[in-house]
């Protein structure tokens, strides 16, 4: 999808505050200060609200009725929002617009390159720029708050070459700030289906070699920042499907103060200055978990077949090359940690784990030095272990 494309649906999806405004105000006031606050975001890019129904206060809130958003930019882009609720809505004094509850029903991006489906969208604790509050989004505070929850169900994305993925439900949740900065919060998304009569014929082939008809995953993660402490911790990112399986992630790191977050925030255009910045990182853990549900046993099958072998053959020749392949280390017990681990593995698939326990934590600046002038070192560096069916 084209760049207006992509910034109406994030307009229509919460991320309006991320978004450059336009100036002049295109549609028919609506006859409150709330509703032509958020009209106005939806001319985002080269957006403008090109007609809405109707406009009626109710004691819920303000309802507008069949919003259209069309491009200004020379594109065939089309949003439409059935029907959309702004409640406890409230100008704030420097003019942002502050939102006790927004919801959105039957929202529709249709563009030629790709479009965007939506059956519902709630949030709450909506917090939203000012109309001409910003000329650039590195103007906005990094992480400020849009929302403190935000759910969107029955959603169907469809690509250029008319590939389409469905999912059931996103989710997202800010549960701590520290001014306008998120330190807490969790996300998930549900369903997210990919079914080879929706693919094209190349991609539906490399699923149905696996024997796919079709694919749901489930994703989800939790983290949480403590200035104080400045340490930061990936609780889980999760990612899961039956019959696929299971990859789960988790991280420990520390050097993450406030100071550090502006100066990322200002470097974001000199990604030598960001990098630099980030030396100063330490890793105090990583934790990477895979349950296999039968993905790895496919995999396995499909390339055995494909070398003309039955898998007991082709397993047993990979788990023979695997000294030599993993020669390159040149860190024989790691190498032998390594081989033991995934003989185990591809014999039987049930589980692998790997692990980063270093005695002290590392800064970034160690780790990237290690790895350009002495790779071999740097398992025993990170307290690096790898087991399976464990």
């Amino acid at each position: 999808m084209t760049r207006r494309s992509t910034a109406l649906a994030a307009a229509l999806l919460l991320s309006v505050a991320a978004i450059p405004l336009s100036g002049a105000q295109a549609f028919q006031p609506t006859g409150s200060d709330v509703g032509d606050a958020f009209l106005t975001l939806l001319e985002a890019e080269d957006g403008k609200v090109d007609s809405y129904a109707s406009a009626s206060p109710t004691s819920a809130g303000l309802v507008i009725e069949g919003i259209k958003v069309v491009s200004d930019g020379g594109d065939d882009t089309v949003v439409t929002i059935g029907r959309t609720l702004l409640s406890d809505g409230q100008l704030q004094a420097d003019g942002r617009l502050k939102l006790g509850g927004l919801s959105m029903d039957d929202l529709a991006l249709t563009s030629s390159d790709g479009g965007l489906t939506v059956q519902t969208m709630r949030a709450t604790d909506v917090l939203l720029p000012a109309p001409g509050m910003v000329d650039n989004v590195e103007d906005l505070p990094l992480g400020g708050p849009v929302y403190k929850t935000v759910a969107v169900e029955t959603i169907t994305v469809t690509a250029e070459d008319g590939n389409t993925v469905a999912i059931d439900k996103i989710a997202a949740t800010i549960d701590e700030m520290d001014g306008d900065l998120m330190t807490a919060g969790s996300f998930a998304v549900d369903g997210l289906t990919i079914d080879t009569a929706a693919l094209s014929d190349t991609d539906a082939a490399e699923l149905k070699k696996l024997g796919y008809d079709s694919i749901t995953l489930d994703v989800s993660g939790q983290g949480r920042w403590d200035p104080d402490s400045a340490q930061a911790d990936l609780q889980s990112w999760r990612i899961s499907g039956a019959e696929v399986g299971t990859l789960e992630l988790s991280f420990s790191l520390g050097g993450i103060t406030r100071e550090l977050i502006d100066q990322l925030d200002a470097a974001q255009d000199n990604p030598e200055e960001a990098m630099a910045l980030m030396q100063g990182i330490t890793v105090n853990a990583i934790n990477i978990d895979l349950q296999n549900d039968s993905l790895v046993d496919r995999v396995l099958e499909q390339h055995a077949q494909e070398a003309g072998m039955d898998r007991a053959t082709f397993v047993s020749q990979m788990t023979a090359a695997l000294p030599m392949m993993l020669g390159m280390l040149q860190n024989p017990g790691f190498q032998d940690e390594v081989a033991t681990a995934l003989t185990a593995f591809m014999t039987d698939p049930k589980s692998l784990s790997l692990a980063a326990a270093p005695a002290n934590p590392v800064p970034m600046a160690q780790i990237m030095g290690t790895v350009m002038m002495a790779p071999q070192a740097l398992p025993q560096m990170l307290g690096v272990s790898i087991n399976a069916n464990q």
